[in-house]
């Protein structure tokens, strides 16, 4: 059977690093919202920045941010991109490294600088499960709703990748179950496509259609069906089964 992940190719993302890019898939198209306002994300800014500031950051080098934080150039420099189109912060999220993340926020990087393809530090945590992270990044106030230059939030990529943490903890800070990405599918699409049952449920719990079709017309229901998660089947069709009984007035109450 082909692999549920190739159906995914077709919304990839390559910002990470040569080295892991080809097991990650998506980056969608429309931007989500919230109820209440979000910081708004800043736009890319790339300058020929020393490469020790980025090399500390990838190597968890705390020590190097502490001694230099006094420095004028540093907080210019945390916010800014390599020449990969990576911060210091979304590099420090990538790499998980906990107390740098924290140190970088302490002395002034951005949470909601873009890099490249409209990527942040929480989108990358929240790909790679990186539930501390996240933690952090919201608490300094990172947009739970920002999404890449082609729709995908960190919700998409967590509900996606079976993160359940991540994805319950993104909910609760207000994350839209409803964003789209550029194929037209919801967090539940993907999350049944790569059978993730727990988070199928939970996304359902928060709101979440399972009527809802794709670009290609398919329901969540249909890529499950795809590739034969049992589980994920039975619990859509029975939630399915559920809201046409709601329609047709048959529900008791």
């Amino acid at each position: 059977m082909i692999s549920s992940y190739i159906l995914l190719i077709l919304i990839h993302s390559s910002y990470l690093p040569a080295s892991v890019s080809a097991g990650w898939f998506f980056s969608p198209s429309t931007s989500s919202s919230s109820s209440s306002p979000a910081p708004q994300p800043s736009h890319r800014q790339t300058k020929k920045t020393s490469a020790t500031i980025f090399d500390a950051c990838k190597t968890n080098d705390v020590a190097f941010i502490i001694r230099h934080a006094t420095s004028t150039d540093l907080n210019t420099d945390l916010n800014t991109l390599d020449a990969t189109g990576l911060s210091c912060l979304i590099w420090a999220a990538f790499k998980n490294n906990t107390e740098m993340c924290l140190h970088l926020l302490q002395n002034g990087a951005n949470p909601n600088l873009l890099g490249k393809q409209g990527n942040t530090a929480l989108i990358t945590a929240a790909q790679t499960g990186r539930i501390q992270i996240v933690a952090m990044l919201l608490e300094a106030g990172a947009n739970v709703s920002s999404t890449t230059d082609r729709g995908a939030s960190g919700l998409t990529y967590a509900s996606a990748d079976g993160h359940l943490n991540v994805v319950q903890l993104m909910l609760k800070h207000g994350a839209d179950v409803h964003t789209r990405v550029s194929t037209g599918y919801t967090s539940l699409h993907l999350a049944a496509n790569n059978g993730k049952t727990e988070i199928v449920q939970v996304l359902l719990d928060h709101g979440a259609n399972p009527q809802d079709k794709g670009n290609d017309g398919k329901t969540a229901l249909d890529l499950a069906n795809t590739f034969n998660h049992e589980d994920v089947i039975t619990l859509l069709m029975e939630t399915m089964k559920d809201v046409n009984d709601v329609h047709e007035g048959t529900t008791e109450l």
